[in-house]
């Protein structure tokens, strides 16, 4: 059975990549900022029979992601794959640049991401 991590798994991309793979057999730790969508999407796995868990987290905050990443490997007893999916976008005109949304995307996609390889590489490592 694979024991399977997804960031940015309330919605989207990430919600669907869940949905899909409830077809195989599979457990699978569900990660994002809004609690009440992991919930909805952790009973729809379930009816399933897919088991899951859930974890509240910013990807943008290192602590809580190295925290979920500790609670998958706990609740699944490791992790084979991870699909860090979380991500946001941003868009308009120069005229109405703002420093402080680039700073959230970069916080989200680039150092989300980094987080994450920085708490599963060792895990990936360790287990070949």
């Amino acid at each position: 059975m694979l024991k399977i991590l997804i960031t940015g798994a309330s919605r989207g991309i990430g919600k669907y990549i869940a949905l899909e793979l409830a077809k195989s057999n599979c457990t699978i730790t569900l990660l994002a900022r809004n609690e009440a969508k992991l919930i909805e999407l952790q009973d729809e796995l379930e009816r399933n029979k897919i088991k899951s868990f859930i974890s509240v987290c910013d990807v943008s905050n290192k602590e809580q992601m190295h925290d979920s990443v500790k609670l998958a490997m706990e609740k699944m007893g490791g992790i084979d794959i991870a699909v860090l999916n979380a991500g946001v976008s941003g868009s308009g005109y120069f005229d109405n640049f703002d420093s402080d949304n680039l700073k959230r995307i970069f916080d989200v996609n680039v150092f989300g991401l980094a987080y994450g390889l920085e708490a599963l590489i060792p895990i990936m490592k360790k287990h070949g």
